[in-house]
């Protein structure tokens, strides 16, 4: 279909708290081709709650993807199906390696993971030591209370934080990298396969006052309170007519609907995560092996990492997330309330190579 033959009109209502939200395509099948083109984007709900607060005014949004050029600057993408695709440049709000210059002060920094298949993991590294960031925000809104002196963010794909960063304590033209820790594949600006990649540059600022001690109250999901207890296993097993490895859940495949919510039901599921055989991207650049962000459209969660000893999800992440990270032989815990729409809630891996072995 060519330009102008067509058009669609998406609208997205908002009704929901203040949150650093994003959109892209979603044509089965085909998601990770018009993602990567860019049919994607970041926007920013705003509400009285948030308003009130008196956040810093000096505020950035960072969306991180990945992406490979050719020589004449056209995007490059592998012409046969991949499990995973990693880029060999990082680019943020559609530059590859750009700065910023900032002034003394705290700034307000919201950060997707917009790539495909990359797993960040970021930290501030001035010319001596570590650069904590302080912890707002994360998927779906504020925090209860910031959470401060957050070393390192790991982001799977679709991941979102809300952070703030104090730059009063350095002098002007004091380079400070947001730095990769994972280790992307080399580019020409890096000193090789395992060095840290320059993301933005942050020089100079001005400084706002203390944060508040406190953000907005969190309404807790009792899974006691759930409608529906589910168990969900995602095993990888299985090929499709192609011979690609297929993930199900429950033995079951992308068209296979076994549950039918009711508005305003709440569902306890048990994300149980099996790897069937040993994932293609165990040694890839940008990856976490085995690990899969899973995400749930529309419907609000809150996860806790149970495993075999409960454990609460961590002070950085214990807030509404739409995305949660399920790491091998892993079982992660999730209330969801469904409410204000009726009809379909997709449910799928956030790696969007893997849209079309679901």
């Amino acid at each position: 279909m060519l330009p102008g033959d067509a058009a669609q009109t998406f609208v997205y209502p908002n009704n929901q708290q203040a949150g650093t939200v994003w959109f892209h395509d979603h044509a089965l099948g085909i998601t990770r081709l018009n993602v990567y083109m860019g049919l994607a984007g970041l926007y920013l709900v705003r509400d009285a709650v948030e308003d009130a607060l008196n956040l810093p005014s000096d505020e950035v949004p960072l969306a991180l993807q990945d992406r490979r050029f050719n020589p004449d600057g056209s995007l490059q993408y592998p012409a046969m199906w991949m499990d995973h695709f990693f880029g060999d440049k990082v680019m943020v709000n559609g530059k590859v390696w750009p700065y910023l210059d900032v002034k003394r002060g705290k700034y307000r920094f919201r950060i997707l993971n917009g790539s495909g298949s990359r797993v960040y993991s970021l930290s501030l590294n001035p010319p001596s030591g570590l650069l904590a960031f302080t912890v707002i925000g994360t998927d779906d809104g504020l925090l209860e209370a910031p959470v401060p002196g957050v070393g390192t963010l790991t982001l799977g794909p679709g991941e979102r934080y809300d952070v703030v960063v104090d730059f009063a304590g350095y002098a002007a033209g004091t380079e400070i990298l947001l730095a990769e820790q994972r280790g992307c594949a080399a580019s020409e600006r890096d000193g090789g396969p395992d060095a840290d990649h320059e993301v933005p540059r942050d020089e100079h600022g001005r400084g706002h006052g203390p944060l508040p001690a406190t953000l907005r109250p969190i309404q807790r999901l009792d899974p006691q309170s759930a409608v529906v207890t589910r168990d969900f296993r995602l095993k990888q097993s299985g090929t499709d007519g192609c011979g690609r490895s297929m993930w199900e859940i429950n033995d079951l495949g992308w068209h296979d609907i076994t549950e039918y919510p009711e508005l305003e039901h709440r569902r306890d599921l048990a994300l149980r995560q099996r790897l069937g055989r040993v994932a293609s991207d165990a040694h890839a650049p940008g990856a976490v092996p085995g690990a899969r962000p899973r995400h749930l459209h529309q419907g609000r969660e809150r996860a806790d990492h149970p495993g075999g000893n409960p454990q609460p999800p961590p002070a950085e992440e214990n807030g509404w997330k739409d995305t949660v990270m399920v790491g091998p032989n892993e079982i992660v815990r999730v209330i969801a309330r469904f409410e204000g729409f009726k009809g379909r809630y997709p449910y799928h891996c956030h790696i969007l190579e893997h849209e079309i072995t679901r």
